[in-house]
């Protein structure tokens, strides 16, 4: 870091948006020694079906404890300006960024006195980016976790602090992960905030030939390719539960998917559904078999695929999503 922090004057200024950010914020409120001075998040945005404006959830926490607030459109456009506002908050020791959405400009990595601490939910250099989360399930990695970094001006590229990793289970989906990963990055953040501000804990730059990009999840990212292996495609419904969900087509309608498992059956035309069985459908894919055990139709709520089959009239031999005949 820049300098050495006296604990009893670390004042913060806390940069956060989702969810995942909440433990990390209500741990400091409660550590001794630390008071945030100043919480940063993104705008409210349109959410729901409805589509009305919703403060995220780290503004919701900091409203409930009077906290200052600030909300930038864009940090690095209006650059001046709200590094201005943020001084008006008088000198700050230390910047903590939890998922916040943006890339953070020099000028204001420079301004808390001991520079800023990123808590990234991947083991770095590994999932650098967006969704660090989804990616690691996606790619069948059998360990995650948390690191603590120096914020630099790329993007997730700083020296680490430490790491602590977790297993990814089988059963794993991307809320499990999520809040096992969270509880973790605010015990850690508490740990090890003393040693890090006061020059204990060395960093130690990133692996360049280990990296790689947890890149957002796209709607393509989402869509079920039939053709690919039932364990993978497993992995695709685990990793995009609950949001924004895998999803196939069934009838030219949206199937959404969120639970399933892979069987290593001998498997036919992709997409086709080979049988019912025990409440499941189950459904050809590139190898082996997949069985669909709980699934969103357009406009109606999630449902297990027992109730699903009361009312869907389907057949063996139908097909999911595009046919594939090759």
């Amino acid at each position: 870091m820049n300098s050495a922090v006296t604990p009893s004057l670390r004042r913060i200024a806390f940069f956060g948006t989702p969810a995942f950010a909440v433990p990390a914020l209500s741990a400091l409120l409660k550590h001794p020694g630390s008071r945030v001075d100043v919480v940063v998040t993104q705008p409210d945005r349109p959410a729901g079906r409805g589509q009305k404006l919703a403060a995220s959830p780290i503004k919701l926490l900091a409203a409930e404890h009077g906290l200052p607030l600030l909300q930038p459109e864009n940090i690095r456009r209006s650059q001046e300006e709200f590094i201005s506002k943020l001084r008006q908050f008088g000198p700050l020791d230390l910047g903590i960024v939890v998922a916040f959405g943006q890339i953070l400009p020099p000028a204001l990595l420079a301004l808390p006195r001991a520079g800023c601490i990123n808590l990234h939910a991947s083991l770095l250099p590994r999932w650098r980016g967006a969704a660090p989360i989804q990616r690691a399930i996606m790619a069948g990695d059998r360990k995650t976790g948390i690191s603590l970094m120096k914020v630099e001006s790329g993007l997730d590229s700083g020296p680490v602090f430490c790491q602590e990793e977790i297993d990814i289970t089988k059963t794993d989906d991307s809320q499990t992960l999520h809040d096992r990963l969270a509880r973790l990055g605010a015990d850690m953040l508490t740990r090890f905030l003393e040693p890090i501000c006061a020059g204990e804990l060395a960093a130690t730059e990133q692996d360049q030939s280990e990296v790689t990009y947890a890149d957002k999840i796209t709607s393509a990212d989402a869509c079920v390719d039939w053709r690919n292996p039932a364990d993978q495609i497993e992995r695709l419904v685990r990793a995009l539960a609950p949001a924004p969900g895998a999803y196939t087509t069934l009838g030219g309608k949206v199937l959404k998917i969120f639970r399933a498992e892979a069987f290593d059956y001998p498997s036919a035309q992709p997409g086709r559904i080979y049988s019912f069985n025990n409440g499941t459908i189950e459904v050809n894919c590139g190898s082996g078999i997949l069985a669909l055990q709980e699934v969103q139709p357009a406009g109606k709520k999630r449902m297990s695929v027992d109730n699903f089959l009361r009312g869907a009239f389907l057949e063996c031999g139908e097909i999911l999503g595009q046919s594939h005949d090759d």
